[in-house]
Order: structure tokens, then sequence, then C-alpha cells
């Protein structure tokens, strides 16, 4: 099967299963960025066209619309970034592409919602192979082995994939988490996006991307589903490197979207210098936690452009933030948020609210250290919610307070608007 064509594809919102975590035009309406994953496979894609069908812009997709447009391309293969909430959307979208173009695509998931649910995902009609982990470098194999003529030997050899061998029964090869240097990878192909289409309430120039300078995350929140627990970092010159690239598109704002971006102090201010030496003017912006967090790198961040950080604070309260595993006090977000108003950094702040053990007085005292004490620039505040293979939700199974494992019901048959069932008591409520 000779490759000629590649579409890579997010799934739209239509249809996805019903929660609440935060109001709407937060999650849907006030920011939209790049599909990083996809733009970094396409990086490692050479011998063949590749498409991208971004369905998370400023121009929103339904289900419908986004079947229409892979079909429209006439894909060799088609990869799909999976997301556990959209499955209803991963399965109708495979179904209706492997129904007008049958063996002429072949479909492969990835992504994090693989991560949990491989197999269920593999018995999707028309879905042909699911790759789990950091695909970089397992895609651009298996496009070459089905380029080869699919060959179960070849197959056989790709870490982490599951496909249906020639005995009709589900093959899972054994995965290695990737140990990659991050800075051989090449950069994302931009020239894919139109940057018009994206954007956040909060930019403070016309045109903005997303970038990442480390993979992972080594701490432990209950309530956090990211799955690779350890950090790897890029060189800080071969984000600076990246980002003078992206200023030649044309671009002069980034959001670093590492999960949290301050673990390693002196590689930020580094980070900070090499912007500062080169000249480079830019604004930037970064999600990191509230400690470790020095004068010298907020001065550093100052100097270098940065205009605002958005922290993981979560709660006021410690006993809350002890009982999440957060690895953080309230004090220490205290004097973070001190330096930030004495370098005139923005600081936007993330909010959790449902913890078991929360009451009305506790959330009042909070409302008072907030507003008295932090007085953040922004508030970004959500609901506590079960993400699926997260200590808080097998907590939950485990109390009874779940009666039935609603991920698996969900997953193995997802359907239009699932509504996740109550989990909190009256009293929770």
């Amino acid at each position: 099967m000779k490759i000629r064509k590649i579409v890579l594809c997010n799934l739209p919102l239509d249809g996805e299963l019903q929660y609440y975590i935060s109001p709407p035009y937060f999650l849907k309406d006030a920011v939209s960025y790049p599909p990083l994953g996809l733009l970094y496979i396409a990086a490692q894609i050479y011998d063949a066209e590749v498409k991208l069908i971004d369905t998370s812009c400023n121009v929103k997709l339904t289900i419908d619309d986004t079947a229409r447009r892979i079909i429209d391309e006439k894909p060799d293969i088609l990869g799909i970034t999976g997301y556990s909430i959209r499955a209803y959307a991963l399965k109708t979208i495979c179904e209706k592409v492997s129904r007008e173009l049958g063996d002429a695509a072949r479909i492969v998931v990835g992504g994090n919602h693989t991560e949990l649910y491989p197999i269920e995902t593999l018995r999707y009609p028309g879905v042909n192979y699911v790759l789990k982990g950091e695909a970089d470098y397992t895609f651009p194999q298996l496009v070459k082995a089905i380029d080869d003529g699919e060959k179960e030997g070849d197959l056989s050899a790709i870490n982490g994939l599951y496909f249906c061998g020639a005995s009709g029964q589900i093959q899972a090869n054994d995965y290695k988490e990737a140990s990659f240097n991050l800075d051989g990878i090449p950069f994302p192909r931009r020239d894919l996006v139109d940057f018009s289409l994206y954007s956040t309430l909060a930019q403070d120039t016309t045109t903005m991307t997303s970038l990442v300078s480390s993979r992972g995350c080594s701490f432990k929140c209950i309530f956090c589903d990211v799955p690779i627990k350890k950090i790897r970092f890029r060189s800080p010159e071969n984000v600076v490197e990246e980002i003078e690239e992206m200023m030649k598109m044309g671009v002069n704002e980034f959001s670093f979207f590492d999960d949290c971006f301050n673990v390693d102090p002196n590689r930020v201010v580094r980070i900070c210098r090499l912007i500062i030496e080169r000249k480079l003017n830019i604004k930037w912006c970064c999600r990191l936690r509230p400690a470790p967090f020095t004068e010298e790198m907020a001065e550093a961040m100052a100097a270098s452009g940065c205009n605002r950080l958005h922290f993981g604070v979560e709660s006021t309260n410690n006993d809350i933030l002890r009982y999440m595993r957060k690895g953080i006090t309230y004090e220490q977000s205290k004097r973070t948020l001190d330096l930030c108003k004495k370098y005139k950094l923005k600081p936007l702040i993330y909010l959790m609210f449902g913890f078991p053990g929360e009451d009305m007085k506790m959330l009042k005292e909070g409302e008072k250290l907030i507003l008295n004490e932090l007085r953040p620039d922004y508030i970004f505040p959500s609901i506590l919610f079960p993400l699926g293979g997260t200590v808080f939700y097998r907590q939950l199974l485990t109390s009874g307070k779940l009666k039935y494992d609603f991920w698996a019901d969900y997953i193995n048959n997802p359907t239009r608007d699932y509504k996740v069932p109550k989990f909190r008591t009256p009293e929770e409520d």
C-alpha cells in the first residue's frame, strides 16, 4: 500500500461526555491553541503529504463536519488523537470514515485516552491500530510498516502498538515508556496551521501560539490523569531556537504548555537569559507550580518578557492540599504571589473546589485569603471531577460513592452526551 496522504485530526466537542468542572466559556471559548501533539508527529513524516484537521480552533466542527472533511481528503492513513470524554465522537467518526473509505484508509488512534483503553478503542468500528504513549517515532514506524505491506513481523516490532493479527486475535505489543532525547525531535510543523484561528482572552499581542519545554510530571495529585509520571527536559538552547523559528513566522507571543515549567529553577533562569542575550522582543507565559519559585527566577522572567504566570494553587487550605497530595502549602503560594507583585508579573491561579471535607466556612475563609492576600490578576475556578484512572476515581469506587465504573460503561458503549452519575453526598453538594 503506497502511502501518499496522511490526515491528522483531533476530536470535536460535539457529543462529549456531560460533566461540569468550569463554566463552559472558560473551557471552550476563552482559549484555543494549535494541537502540538499532532504537529510534532507531522514533523516526522517525510514521504507523504500531511493534512491537519483541527476541530479545536476558533472554527468549531461537529462530528459530521469532521467526518466529511476526512472523507473528502481520501487519506491513506488517518491519525486521530483520542480523548476519553469524546469517545462517542471517536467511535462515530471512525465508523463513518471506514464505511465510506473501507480498506483504502487505515485508521490509527493515539493520545492519552489509549493509555487506559487501548483494547476498547481497537474494538471500535473501523479502527485498525492503536498506539500507546508518545508517538513521535512509533507513528512514523507504523506508517512505514503499512507502506511496506503491513507484515506482522514489522508491526510486532513497534513499541506499544495494538492491532489484530492474522488469526484475528488482538496483539498487544509490550510498551516501554519513551526515553528519547527531546532535543532530537524536529520542531512541530506549524506551517500546517493558520495562527489567526487561535487565541486567548488574556493575550497581549495579535499572534500567539504554544510550545513545550518539557514533557511529563513527577507529582502525584489524586485528581490528575497525566500519564507520564516523570519529567524530561529540552535544553534551554533548543527551546530558544524554537522561539526564534516561530518569530520568523510572525509570532511574538508564546504560551508554555509544560505541566510544571519551574521544577528546575536554574533551567528557567537560563531560558530567560538566553531570550535577553539574543534580544528577542517577545511576550510569554507558562503554567507552573507555586514552588519552587525564587526571586532570581521572578526577576529573570520579568526581564525576558514574561507577562503572565499560571499557578496551580488549587486551595488555600493546607488540609485539603495534603488530601489532594499537591506537595505545596498555602504559605508557599502566598510567598510566590508576593514575588509576582514585586516584579509586576500577572498571576493567574487555578482553584479547585469540591474535595471531601470542604464546607461553606472553609470556602468563605478561602475567599477572604484569595481576595485580601493572594490578590491574583486572574482566577480560573474548577470543580473536582473523577477522571478515569486517577486516585480520586479509585477512591470513589472503593468507598461506594460510585456504584459502578462509569468510565468503563461509557468507553465500551459511548453514547452522545453521556451523563456522569452523581458521586457526591447531599452534604458535599
